[in-house]
């Protein structure tokens, strides 16, 4: 064997070289720079510039963008709006996620029935849902008269066109949308928590709410984050649900950030405003997430 030679079991497959590598994660390389990196950075350079879709010219703007933004009474009502739905909706989302996942790991007949059946909102497109829901909620519509038959009067002007109950009703759609897809993340975290904990808790009295009190919800900890942040996320990028079913009335009421941000770029073509505006929610959704984690993480260590 010559020096220099590097002996190769015989059986065992060379390994690819670096460009050989390179070649190969290549589709992966090139989608990720399109699709992931190109976007971001080009919506951050626009945030500088009056560009407009109209008339496509590049006149530097500094941070006049951001300024008008900020400074625009339909962005704080957008941000509260947005805030309002976040804070509505998470909490119940991740508590009846909870309660659901302990009832469905429960040995219950048709079980894995009842998963799916929970499960399904899941994989329903959320256009599909939000039609769906904007028919529940139209005058004389299945939820009036609900109301109706338990001898209630229903909401007048209806759900949808009342500013008082439009978010709220929005939220609820969101909700009921979101809890099977938690639900299932929290029954595969609890199917991994091993039996002798509840065993012990049984041994030492505790009770069934006590052992999910003081056994699961500490196990499932790094999952209930994981939840929240998601959860988080999600319902401050609301947008489908407010384009299909109020496009942001009435009156504002149900105008979300997000859906600023596309009435300032695809409905006024202001895309410098836009992208100002896209780089503050980022900033936000960042700090709001920040400020979780640190919230969790100094539980856990109180906790411990």
């Amino acid at each position: 064997m010559a020096r220099g030679t590097r002996f190769r079991p015989r059986g065992r497959p060379a390994r690819p070289g670096r460009w050989q590598t390179i070649l190969l994660l290549s589709p992966w390389l090139v989608t990720f720079l399109i699709f992931g990196i190109f976007p971001p950075v080009f919506a951050l350079t626009v945030s500088f510039f009056d560009y407009s879709l109209l008339n496509p010219s590049w006149d530097f703007a500094g941070t006049d963008n951001y300024r008008s933004v900020v400074t625009a009474p339909i962005f704080w009502k957008s941000l509260w709006n947005s805030i309002f739905y976040t804070i509505g909706t998470v909490p119940f989302i991740i508590c009846l996620s909870l309660g659901l996942a302990a009832l469905l790991n429960r040995p219950l007949p048709l079980k894995g029935l009842f998963r799916a059946g929970f499960f399904l909102p899941t994989v329903t497109s959320i256009i599909v849902i939000s039609l769906v829901f904007k028919y529940l909620y139209a005058t004389d519509g299945l939820a009036d008269r609900f109301l109706m038959a338990v001898g209630i009067e229903p909401p007048r002007p209806s759900w949808l066109l009342n500013p008082s109950l439009a978010l709220p009703s929005l939220m609820a759609m969101g909700i009921w949308s979101s809890v099977g897809f938690y639900a299932v993340l929290f029954l595969a975290a609890m199917q991994g928590i091993p039996d002798h904990l509840y065993e012990a808790g049984r041994i030492e009295g505790a009770g069934p709410f006590a052992r999910f009190i003081h056994i699961t919800v500490p196990m499932l900890r790094p999952t209930i984050a994981f939840a929240v942040f998601l959860a988080t996320i999600n319902a401050i990028q609301v947008f489908p649900e407010v384009f299909t079913m109020t496009q942001g009335g009435p009156m504002g009421a149900t105008t979300t950030l997000v859906f600023w941000i596309y009435e300032l770029g695809f409905t006024r073509f202001q895309m410098g405003r836009a992208s100002a505006a896209t780089v503050i929610l980022v900033l936000i959704m960042v700090a709001v997430v920040f400020v979780q984690f640190r919230v969790l993480r100094a539980g856990k260590g109180v906790g411990e």
